[in-house]
């Protein structure tokens, strides 16, 4: 009966047929292995029980072994569930990277201290330690929250391995790495790891020869014994040498008589680019043919400005619609690319130069906003047609009771980099619904709904560069958020990616399931060349084209520290005073670009440490120094930069105490009873402890102005009313924004506090709850004082000289000299103090 089925086959595939099982797919992830989930998982597997069919040649396999066992069932979280989620819990029938998977629970031995120990099969694997059934309360390397994932390389066959944490000394030893802290346990096979006879639900398959060159072109499909095929999808086998494109030239060219197509899918049969134009009634096909690496090219001697094209492929037995992932335009509904003359798009003034200064990132003084929410309010001043609009960014002259909004303010205030949320095109869902952006289809083309004609695509790139052109003539730079590591549509026929190359650039397990490591559907699989090859090109692009000055990374920690090098390198050839930075954390998986991954690459990470320090929990009651004088020796970590911790340079440390996640500044603060008046000097002690520390600082905009979201502390998709800037409370906070201004000069004026060197701050005694140091600068010699206290405090001056007083809270300041050893200084404030030269 097997044979009937085996030698219909051919007939099937050549009927198209067999793209019914690619919903199952098995993949060839080498020249000689193929990864495959069973349809149904089963006890007993044999090499022999698999046949590969190359067209109609077969091959069997020589070997196989076992990648994930059927998954358990899982018992409810709690807080005292201590869980070693990560890659080996496949291998013992568990989930990957599951927080809450039973399979790699440990057990309470003592108060603080629980045990695990396991037999694993040979292979290299990484895990990390979480707590309360989530990823909330995670720990890697060395014990370090939020830290770099934990190695384990167990030999040939397989090893009884010990893990043992203690939360109490806050360790962790394992037998394998730690041999002289844990002995090897001695347990039998199958006692520990569950029961006798587990069911295999996905294996690798060694074949008996690497198959050439010829052979990875033909269809293929996997017979596994139980008379059912599943196609095989060409997957880590595409990161081999013949498959990278090495040329800067996909997508289309453009010429005043010749427009031309290149894109790289090499698990194509055919390809062809479908054209189409409201003027004609009858679409234009252009044939595609294959060329090197995977890349089909086509072109038709005709300029196609105004045309918009999808590119249709046939694969593995399927017709496949895509838009053109390269493309800088595209309607509004993402469905299809659009050709635009970009040279056309360039507003009066618009260099095509890039800047070449050497400057420090710690120059950088980043200011947090959202293209809508930053002018959509009436009070703004803008006009109301540009409200919410990139145009919004670019009118001048804007008040609200005389006080300076919009641009203007942002000129006033002395900021230099404007970091806007993401404007890349996202979600077609959402087109006509708020959101902050962080769902990207499109990475080359802006977000249309921001343009006053959103239909046209030539308007949109247009007002863009008008955005960016304003904020670069009022001395400003410009950050995008980008959000590489996920996208939405996640997958299947609205996916341009998933539709070009099936099950490449998206990571997934061996039943072509995506792994959901973002949060939010999808995870991007950047170690693959071509993956890491597009994120690069288009962050190029992004430089080139609209001369952005650098980029703020959503979830960075997602990504390998060899594709995050790969980046940055790629940006400082291009652009040396490019500033670069992102979130070292993930959605909910692995972190693989935790806090130091970052060390010596130019490359800043969020110091969450420092602002929690500063603020305490991100969006409940618990406390931080700001209002309590708690936390000292993490702040006093901050303000250095982080350098002994885990930073070479302070400009590694992004440092900031609030942003657009969770609760506004103002909003976590109203969750204390203080007084409006304590409410300000709180507010200002943060913003000054970022400004006053070494690193990057980074401001959330708005608290300064009184900016509230109501409590809100998710709001990316709530509206106007949680996320516009309220212009119309600046009167009543104008003594915040002066002060804010303050501390920005007094940043500006003094280079120490800018510099990338550590060693120039000196921490000085100071009472319970105080933070108090000095720092020796080219512009003299200076003290500051933060006291996190709601209590007067003294603290003893350093030296003999007489001291003046540079700055306070108070928005007029004038220069006192006095000779006392010791200073007063009032609840929740800061203090600089300058010494007098004789």
């Amino acid at each position: 009966m097997q044979c009937a089925a085996i030698a219909s086959l051919g007939l099937l595939y050549g009927m198209g047929l067999a793209q019914i099982s690619e919903h199952n797919p098995a993949f060839l992830d080498s020249r000689s292995e193929i990864r495959v989930a069973l349809p149904t998982p089963r006890s007993n597997i044999e090499p022999s029980d698999f046949i590969l069919w190359i067209g109609k040649n077969k091959l069997t396999p020589v070997s196989l072994r076992v990648t994930e066992y059927a998954k358990r069932p899982t018992s409810p979280a709690t807080p005292d569930k201590v869980v070693l989620p990560g890659t080996f819990a496949a291998a013992l029938g568990g989930n990957v990277w599951d927080p809450n998977d039973d399979t790699t629970r440990m057990t309470q031995v003592a108060p603080g201290v629980y045990e695990l120990a396991l037999i694993i099969p040979e292979g290299e694997y990484e895990f990390k330690i979480a707590r309360g059934g989530s990823w909330a309360q995670n720990w890697g390397a060395n014990l370090k929250q939020d830290g770099q994932n934990i190695k384990l390389s167990v030999p040939s066959p397989e090893k009884a391995v010990k893990f043992v944490v203690d939360f109490n000394s806050n360790t962790f030893f394992d037998s394998i790495n730690n041999p002289d802290k844990v002995a090897q346990p001695t347990i039998a096979k199958g006692q520990i790891q569950g029961e006798p006879e587990r069911k295999v639900r996905s294996v690798a398959l060694t074949l008996p020869r690497a198959l050439n060159n010829k052979e990875l072109l033909e269809p293929m499909m996997l017979s596994n014994g139980t008379f059912e095929y599943q196609t095989v999808v060409l997957r880590e086998v595409l990161s081999e040498p013949q498959f990278i494109y090495p040329k800067n030239d996909l997508g289309y060219t453009l010429s005043k008589t010749k427009t031309s197509f290149k894109v790289w899918s090499p698990v194509a049969t055919s390809a062809k680019v479908i054209l189409s134009h409201p003027d004609y009634h009858i679409p234009l096909l252009i044939e595609l043919e294959r060329g090197t690496a995977g890349v089909w090219y086509g072109s038709k001697n005709l300029n196609l400005v105004g045309w918009t094209y999808q590119y249709q492929f046939e694969t593995y037995g399927k017709t496949r619609l895509a838009a053109d992932i390269y493309a800088p335009a595209a309607t509004p509904d993402s469905t299809k690319s659009v050709i635009v003359d970009l040279s056309a798009t360039d507003p009066p003034g618009w260099s095509r130069k890039l800047s070449k200064i050497e400057r420090s990132q710690t120059e950088s003084i980043i200011y947090e906003l959202h293209v809508r929410d930053f002018t959509i309010n009436p009070a703004s001043g803008v006009k109301q047609a540009w409200r919410g609009k990139y145009l919004g960014l670019t009118q001048t002259g804007t008040k609200y009771k005389g006080l300076p909004t919009g641009l203007d303010y942002l000129k006033w205030l002395g900021v230099t980099d404007i970091h806007i949320l993401p404007f890349q095109n996202f979600n077609p869902d959402h087109s006509t619904n708020y959101n902050w952006g962080y769902e990207t289809t499109l990475f080359n083309v802006p977000e249309e709904q921001y343009s006053t004609n959103p239909a046209n695509p030539v308007t949109t790139i247009r007002e863009t560069k008008q955005m960016i052109l304003a904020l670069h003539k009022a001395g400003l730079r410009v950050v995008q958020d980008v959000v590489y590591n996920h996208t939405v549509p996640t997958n299947g026929t609205r996916s341009a990616f998933d539709e070009t190359v099936p099950y490449y650039y998206f990571r997934t397990n061996d039943a072509g399931e995506l792994l959901n490591e973002s949060g939010v559907g999808n995870a991007l699989h950047d170690e693959r060349p071509m993956v890491r090859k597009f994120v690069r090109d288009s962050l190029l692009f992004w430089i080139n084209e609209y001369k952005l000055d650098g980029f703020r990374f959503d979830l960075i920690g997602m990504f390998t520290p060899e594709s995050v090098k790969d980046w940055s390198e790629a940006v400082y050839a291009i652009r040396p005073d490019a500033t670069f930075y992102g979130e070292p954390w993930t959605g909910g998986g692995p972190v693989r670009f935790a806090k130091g991954a970052q060390k010596g690459m130019k490359v800043g990470v969020f110091n969450d440490d420092f602002r929690n320090a500063l603020r305490g929990e991100l969006d409940g009651p618990s406390a931080g120094f700001i209002t309590t004088g708690k936390n000292i020796e993490a702040v006093k970590q901050g303000i250095i930069g982080s350098v002994d911790s885990f930073t070479i340079h302070p400009s590694e440390s992004i440092n900031y105490v609030s942003a657009h996640d969770n609760l506004t500044l103002n909003d976590k603060l109203a969750l204390f009873n203080l007084s409006p008046e304590l409410k300000k000097r709180a507010q200002t002690l943060a913003t000054a402890t970022v400004l006053l520390s070494q690193g990057i600082p980074f401001l959330e905009g708005g608290p300064e102005i009184g900016r509230t979201k109501g409590g809100n502390h998710n709001s990316y998709n709530a509206g106007d009313s949680a996320n516009q800037f309220d212009w119309s409370r600046m009167p009543e906070f104008e003594d915040t924004a002066a002060i804010t201004k303050k501390f920005i000069a007094i940043r500006k004026r003094i280079p120490e506090f800018r510099t990338n060197k550590p060693g120039s701050i000196l921490f000085i005694d100071a009472p319970e709850g105080v933070v108090a140091y000095r720092i020796r600068s080219v512009e003299g010699e200076f003290v500051v004082i933060l006291n996190g206290t709601l209590e007067q405090k003294s603290v003893s001056l350093p030296g003999t000289m007489p001291w003046q007083l540079y700055q306070t809270n108070e928005i007029a300041q004038t220069p006192r000299e006095f000779s006392q050893s010791t200073r007063k200084v009032a609840p929740l404030t800061v203090t600089v103090l300058a010494m007098v030269s004789g």
